[in-house]
């Protein structure tokens, strides 16, 4: 999902922000203080109100007569427009006689203290998802990027520099015209969605993108569209701007430790009283805060419209509208705004989780000369981020099923494709001839520009493949290296979604240039139902692959650099390999597959297994497998291409079983082995990231070596020292030797925390990370594995080291210790280095 937000915030930001016609700033007479949310009236019939620092900005297509500026508590007053002036300073006078407007409900305290307890005690009483057995909507989407172009002086300006207090011209400037003659014609960028949401108690929310319509992509970039850009509900703990959340100024009693709450003013309409409440933080974090303006209805103590604010360089502002329903006696979400425009600051941001910096341009290094001297704003200032949702065809308590509620996102397999006359049905807000050009000139630059292809590179890092018209080339099988093979070279992939999305066809070959061997396989699967993500497959594979490594036939794959931690592995087996699978999801979160191999297998180091009184080189054998991976709070997106996670939760519990068959199809051994893996992740806010993992296993019966447990070494004692430093994995044991240990019943533990990045610069912000390991194992019948020195963990292995990331374009440096029982006896060969490699696209 992040890259997607690179790929918005490329648009946004180079292309600038919003100014309007007239702006200013409302202050008290006395302390000179700004007044947050003011109500500002432009020839007294259209209004706005200040922001939270008191500032406001309107844009007026007709002449502006005057401006009136009212606020609890102060005297309103009226300035008279004069042509010209962009920026107006408004000082109001307080005024004791105005504040018996708002009632005292407890005199003891802040009055609006009390109204927030009232309404979070009411929560309950008034989110729809606790009141309502269920409910349904259609949806409206538009997100804008673009500008008004009347507020842009189309000249083209001449752009001078200063030097020994003189200024020499440097260039011609004729941006201004170009944006204009642009925006004249078209927006800046352009997305449309219309959507069918359902609830249902017990089971949540889903909704169903019936259409998409992205400006110059063939079909729907599915992350832009599994992106939660903001809360559809306002009674939630968090409310969530921009894929990050933040403390809801409701959520509970733990709200009056993190906000300042103040009364601005009281509205009367024909639902009552409605309180005007005005929010903050109490104290200023490493990034900006949420601040904003509540409207409370005082007979239900409920949210009829909100606005939240984070101002930094860019400054974001999310407004959520309710609509009362007479007969359910209940205030509805039916419109979910969010704008982006320019900011005043230097402030830090959270964007999908992430700090994001920008900075600032507070001093131009040049001077832009024009007609009008005063005149120094930019096109590029005017620009600015525009999505606007809107609800219709409200059903309250329909009878309906969500099948399969966890997938949050269900994209029908012709939305990309539907015609005018549909997108006219649904339209709650009629798009322009300068909309639908949008789309004309958009397609046009994109496929030039190729920006299609270059979010399938940056998605291929996440999936693992890169998709091509007919063939998804499988980036995994490009290129390897290890001990064994030496360098592996090779190709491989599978048939597209457009030849078809029910099946498809597998395959790939290469070649190792140590072994001389060639290597292939070729597979075929089958989808039986979209909604549980049910397939059938059979594939046939002859190739080498590590010796004693655990692995979880229900994890998905992944290109991942540290995929490549094996360099110094030469610990092989030679095996063909016949299998059949089927895969199912009980639910979207709860991942079954089970999966029969028939396989044959060569340990490539001279091991012999110890059978009967018979030293076997060669195993024939017959597996059965199942696997369960539940991941209960992670969330799913359906597409045409096959189902996508939209959001990694925490804790994911994966298990297997496998059975090995004595006499089925010639299988030579009996054995079982169970494996159980435990993955947590969570923020220490302000502190970073902790993850850790927690796996195990246990083998019965006749298990070869080759199927036992390494726990997953990344190390060899190579001369010089120098030769020891290789790329470290994610859970690897980076001081543990190939072959050092085995077991058969064992038990790991991997620590890790993450510091946010340190911001030393713009282009270096490193990242801290501190790691710890433990295991413990033990084997029975150690005698049987011959032709192999080892050790056993009966004792305990420990390690533990720092990283330093993102050095350089994701790449760090990190050095690990060994401690403990299973030191070794020179202090040097506990001691090693690694190459880390970190992909982040925002730092």
């Amino acid at each position: 999902m992040r890259f997607l937000l690179t790929f918005i915030f490329t648009i946004f930001l180079f292309s600038g922000y919003a100014q309007n016609n007239i702006s200013g700033i409302i202050i008290d007479s006395k302390t000179k203080e700004s007044l947050p949310f003011a109500t500002i009236i432009i020839n007294k019939n259209y209004g706005s109100i200040s922001d939270t620092e008191g500032k406001f900005s309107l844009h007026s297509k007709v002449i502006i007569k005057d401006i009136t500026v009212s606020y609890i508590g102060y005297s309103p007053k009226t300035i008279n427009y004069k042509e010209g002036k962009t920026f107006y300073k408004i000082a109001l006078k307080p005024s004791s006689s105005l504040l018996n407007e708002v009632v005292l409900i407890d005199k003891r305290e802040n009055p609006a203290l009390a109204i927030i307890r009232q309404t979070i005690a009411n929560k309950d009483k008034n989110n729809p998802d606790k009141v309502l057995e269920s409910y349904k909507y259609n949806s409206y989407n538009k997100f804008l990027v673009t500008a008004n172009p009347d507020s842009i002086r189309g000249t083209i300006d001449s752009v001078w520099t200063k030097a020994n207090g003189e200024l020499i011209f440097k260039k011609i400037d004729s941006s201004n015209y170009e944006m204009k003659k642009t925006l004249d014609r078209s927006h800046l960028y352009l997305t449309e969605k219309i959507s069918k949401y359902k609830y249902k108690k017990g089971q949540g929310k889903q909704e169903e993108v019936l259409a998409s319509r992205m400006a110059g992509f063939k079909e729907p970039i599915y992350e832009f569209l599994a992106m939660n850009l903001q809360s559809l509900s306002f009674y939630d703990e968090f409310y969530t701007v921009m894929g990050s959340k933040y403390l809801n100024p409701i959520a509970n009693n733990r709200v009056f430790k993190e906000y300042d709450y103040k009364i601005l003013d009281t509205l009367q309409s024909d639902f009552g009283r409605t309180f005007m409440i005005y929010f903050k933080p109490k104290t200023k974090g490493e990034t900006v805060g949420l601040e904003g303006l509540l409207y409370i209805n005082e007979t239900k103590f409920a949210v009829e419209k909100a606005i939240v604010e984070l101002k930094a360089v860019v400054r974001i502002t999310a407004t959520m509208k309710f609509e009362y329903l007479r007969e359910e006696k209940i205030w509805f979400p039916n419109e979910v705004d969010l704008l982006m425009r320019k900011g005043d600051n230097k402030e830090s941001l959270m964007f999908a989780g992430s700090k994001i910096q920008f900075q600032a341009n507070t001093t131009p290094d040049s001077l832009r000369k024009t007609v009008k001297q005063n005149d120094d704003f930019h096109a590029s200032d005017y620009i600015y981020l525009s999505s606007k949702n809107k609800s219709f065809d409200i059903v309250i308590n329909p009878e309906l099923k969500i099948r399969n509620a966890s997938i949050a996102v269900v994209v029908d397999d012709n939305a990309h494709d539907k015609s005018e006359e549909f997108w006219n049905k649904y339209r709650t807000d009629s798009i322009t001839t300068r909309g639908l050009e949008t789309y004309v000139v958009i397609d046009s630059i994109i496929e030039e520009e190729g920006v299609e292809q270059k979010l399938n590179l940056v998605r291929s890092l996440f999936t693992g493949y890169y998709p091509t018209k007919y063939f998804d080339i499988n980036l995994n099988r490009i290129i390897d290296y290890n001990n064994y093979e030496g360098l592996r070279v090779g190709f491989g992939g599978r048939t597209s979604a457009n030849i078809s999305s029910k099946f498809n066809i597998e395959g790939y070959g290469a070649y190792g240039f140590n072994d001389y061997a060639i290597k292939g396989s070729i597979g075929a699967n089958v989808r039986l139902d979209k909604m549980t993500n049910t397939w059938i497959g059979a594939s046939y594979t002859y190739d080498v692959n590590p010796s004693a490594k655990t692995t979880f036939i229900t994890d998905e794959q992944r290109f991942m650099i540290e995929s490549l931690e094996h360099v110094n592995n030469d610990f092989f087996n030679s095996y063909t390999s016949s299998k059949f699978y089927i895969q199912y999801n009980f639910l979207p979160n709860l991942k079954t597959k089970l999966l029969f191999d028939k396989t044959y297998t060569t340990p490539e180091y001279g091991y012999a297994f110890e059978n009967n009184g018979i030293e076997d080189t060669f195993f024939d054998l017959s597996i059965f497998t199942f696997g369960m991976q539940w991941e209960p709070y992670s969330k799913f997106i359906q597409t045409r291409h096959g189902r996508k996670r939209m959001h990694d939760g925490y804790p994911k519990l994966t298990g297997q079983y496998t059975q090995g068959v004595k006499d089925l199809l010639d299988g030579e051994y009996n054995f079982q082995k169970v494996d159980l893996r435990l993955e947590e992740k969570f923020d220490t806010y302000g502190w970073g990231t902790t993850d850790f993992l927690l796996i195990g296993g246990i083998a019965f019966g006749d298990t070869p070596l080759s199927y036992l447990y390494g726990s997953n070494p990344n190390s060899y004692l190579r001369e010089p020292w120098i030769r020891r430093v290789n790329l470290s994995g994610t859970h690897s044991f980076e001081t543990m030797l190939y072959r050092e240990f085995f077991s058969d019943k064992y038990v790991e533990f991997h620590f890790r925390h993450t510091f946010d990045n340190f911001d030393i610069s713009d282009g270096f912000k490193p990242q801290l990370s501190i790691v710890s390991r433990l295991a413990y194992g033990s084997l029975e019948n150690k005698d049987v594995h011959k032709n192999i020195d080892f050790k056993t963990l009966e004792d305990g292995y420990f390690e533990s080291g720092v990283e330093l990331n993102k050095l350089f374009r994701g790449l760090g440096i990190g050095t690990y210790y060994r401690y403990g029982p299973n030191m070794n006896t020179k202090w040097d060969d506990n001691l090693f280095v690694k190459i880390s490699f970190r992909l982040d696209l925002f730092n």
